[in-house]
């Protein structure tokens, strides 16, 4: 029997999955705890000089962003794994959550695990940053991620399945498609 948690976790894998594909701004690196905004820290160039390949150094989204607590060890691995394999990403600040916002989350939404409930708020946070910017797309990734050094070759055919899956023709714009809100 499926349960509206199971669901909630199989949406959130999806989610983390999905977006492990697409497309290139460079974006200057952020440290922990800095504002975040995407439409501040795209470069200024027309938008024919932009690459939008999911085998760019944002996987074919505009932006990366990385959701952390602030564990530094966890971001410096990242910061490494990610010269090897030409990624960049973003560290947006994470508010400090009150323990009656997380008790209260944790009640509504049938979550046990205090840090389980910290994470899906900071997703939900995270989201809303990039329905309020500018940013198309955004890939968002925890900061206990680890990929495979030639995930940018590996991004390309995801993005094609994507493509082929929801029946969208090739776009050098969206490489994953636009008919999806949530991947």
């Amino acid at each position: 029997m499926t349960t509206p948690k199971s669901v909630s976790l199989a949406l959130l894998l999806i989610l983390t999955f999905g977006l492990l594909c697409c497309w290139k701004t460079t974006l200057p690196h952020l440290e922990i705890g800095k504002a975040w905004s995407c439409d501040l820290q795209l470069p200024q160039r027309q938008p024919y000089e932009r690459d939008f390949t999911a085998g760019n150094s944002t996987l074919g989204f505009e932006a990366i962003l990385v959701l952390s607590q602030g564990t530094e060890w966890r971001i410096q691995g990242m910061r490494a794994a990610a010269r090897v394999s030409g990624i960049e990403f973003q560290v947006p600040a994470q508010p400090n959550w009150p323990e009656q916002f997380i008790r209260a989350f944790k009640k509504f939404c049938s979550v046990e695990a205090h840090g389980a409930a910290v994470g899906w708020l900071g997703h939900m946070e995270l989201l809303k940053l990039v329905v309020q910017s500018v940013c198309s797309s955004a890939l968002i990734l925890e900061d206990d991620m680890d990929w495979d050094t030639e995930i940018r070759n590996q991004t390309r055919l995801i993005a094609a399945a994507v493509r082929a899956l929801t029946n969208e023709e090739d776009n050098a714009q969206a490489p994953y498609g636009s008919g999806w809100d949530v991947l």
